[in-house]
């Protein structure tokens, strides 16, 4: 083949690729200009992405029986629950009551005032459930940890108790269970 040939050849190849970049700079800008066409590209792209990937699920999520709580890691002690007339609740360790030498005038087991007393007084586990029973038959259950804890001198929690939601008074409270 002759030179001229081969390089009107070229020229002709690069005139064409020329030509379809020119076009492709215009359907690009329009791409840019026209919210619309861009939302139908995105579209279609995605919708070649779901049906390229498109299969079942193999994997199952399931519980672990090794898997952290928040009761796991609380120590199940055993602990003294107290509530008084006038509506304070408080969780105590046990240990708090020890035993004492004959003779001896005591340890206080709650700082009460005068005209309240101890109306439930009840041992269980952190990890046990309390059932608060109410004069209009309704339960209430809460865990023993979630009672706020409380030392011997302290009243406790007040009378709001421990769920704002709960409608119980000390008056209204007939009983107190663990589960």
């Amino acid at each position: 083949m002759q030179l001229r040939r081969l390089t009107a050849l070229e020229a002709d190849k690069i005139q064409r690729e020329h030509e379809e970049l020119v076009a492709q700079i215009a359907d690009l800008q329009d791409i840019l200009a026209r919210r619309e066409r861009i939302l139908d590209i995105i579209t279609t792209e995605l919708g070649e992405l779901k049906a390229r990937h498109d299969d079942p699920r193999r994997t199952v999520i399931e519980m672990d029986d090794a898997e952290l709580t928040d009761i796991s890691l609380i120590a199940n002690e055993q602990v003294v629950i107290l509530v008084t007339d006038q509506g304070y609740i408080k969780r105590m360790p046990v240990a708090t009551f020890e035993a004492q030498s004959r003779a001896t005038r005591g340890k206080a087991g709650a700082k009460m005032k005068e005209d309240d007393g101890v109306q439930h007084f009840i041992t269980c586990y952190t990890h046990d459930y309390l059932l608060f029973f109410s004069d209009r038959g309704v339960t209430y259950a809460l865990r023993a940890y979630q009672i706020a804890e409380g030392s011997r001198a302290s009243r406790g929690m007040p009378s709001r108790w421990p769920q704002a939601s709960w409608k119980i008074t000390p008056p209204n409270l007939l009983a107190m269970i663990t589960g």
